[in-house]
């Protein structure tokens, strides 16, 4: 996630991100919120990198949950650099659609 150029657009009902180099991202939100669901369907269609957001605070800060790597599932967040905080197997296909979710809550 070193680079952060991408492009997307709306095919109703979907959103489809298409990255022009390595990276490509849409969120939505407010700085504030607190315990969030994700969750969605994603279809990969090019790349080995799948993953929904939350909490994201511009380029540099969020955490990330998805399909990462030739089967690969993880959890990540980027606080100014990724941080891998779990991984497991997970022997996705492009083309097959995978509903994936994640849960984060905020602790104080």
């Amino acid at each position: 996630m070193n680079n952060r150029a991408g492009a997307y657009f709306f095919q109703k009902p979907d959103i489809n991100l298409h990255s022009v180099s390595e990276h490509c991202e849409a969120m939505t939100g407010n700085y504030f919120t607190r315990d969030v669901q994700v969750q969605d369907e994603v279809t990969p269609a090019i790349g080995t990198s799948h993953l929904l957001s939350a909490h994201v605070q511009g380029a540099l800060r969020g955490y990330y949950a998805g399909l990462d790597g030739e089967g690969k599932a993880a959890i990540l967040c980027n606080n100014s650099g990724i941080i891998r905080l779990a991984e497991t197997s997970f022997n996705w296909e492009m083309g097959c659609t995978y509903q994936l979710a994640f849960t984060t809550r905020v602790m104080n």
